[in-house]
């Protein structure tokens, strides 16, 4: 009675059911490549200090120590992530940041006499980019059975407070992807996702 009152009006009439056309075509998945994001980019600025840019479509996990002696680990990459145990390596791009510690130029040169070990037709190049002294490290190295090139940006990131503590080592590493054409355009990518690094204040 009272929906009578409110003026409305109820049929017993059954509902039309609802046809779906059916498509004609069937579109497959598609994993985001390099070619296809990298005209689109995106800012990351989660982490607690190091900003930087990156893909749109790429994942992006950054996985934090227990202490600070070991780097905040940093993964780029154009699939899903997985830290599942696997052969290789879990992403395309990786970016160590050690912070908080004492003695950051012992790090940084430690990093990069790692980087040149077993690598030939070794390159060792500074560049400055952002006002920051970056060290480039290329080469070739045999992993994995197979001889693939290497390429890492070393540097130390500081802000207006430019104390050890809040000075961050920062080991950038491009993985072959056992793809040479898929790493000539990640090799595109990670030089410019290095050359957006910048320290949160900077």
């Amino acid at each position: 009675k009272y929906w009578e009152k409110q003026g409305c009006q109820f049929s017993a009439k059954a509902p039309t059911p609802l046809i779906l056309q059916q498509p004609t075509e069937f579109l497959e998945p598609t994993s985001p490549t390099a070619t296809k994001t990298s005209e689109v980019w995106r800012k990351w600025e989660k982490s607690a200090v190091i900003n930087f840019e990156y893909p749109n479509g790429w994942h992006v996990h950054s996985g934090w120590p227990y202490n600070n002696e070991e780097p905040i680990k940093i993964r780029i990459n154009p699939e899903p992530i997985d830290d599942a145990p696997q052969g290789g390596w879990d992403s395309v791009i990786i970016i160590y940041d050690y912070s908080g510690i004492n003695n950051p130029e012992e790090i940084l040169k430690k990093n990069i006499e790692e980087a040149k070990k077993n690598v030939s037709s070794l390159k060792e190049t500074p560049l400055t980019i952002n006002s920051t002294t970056f060290y480039k490290i290329e080469g070739e190295s045999n992993l994995f059975n197979q001889t693939v090139p290497v390429l890492e940006y070393h540097a130390l990131l500081r802000g207006p407070n430019t104390d050890n503590i809040n000075t961050h080592v920062i080991r950038a590493q491009l993985n072959y992807p056992n793809n040479e054409e898929e790493y000539k355009t990640y090799v595109e990518i990670f030089e410019r996702i290095v050359q957006s690094l910048r320290h949160k204040d900077q």
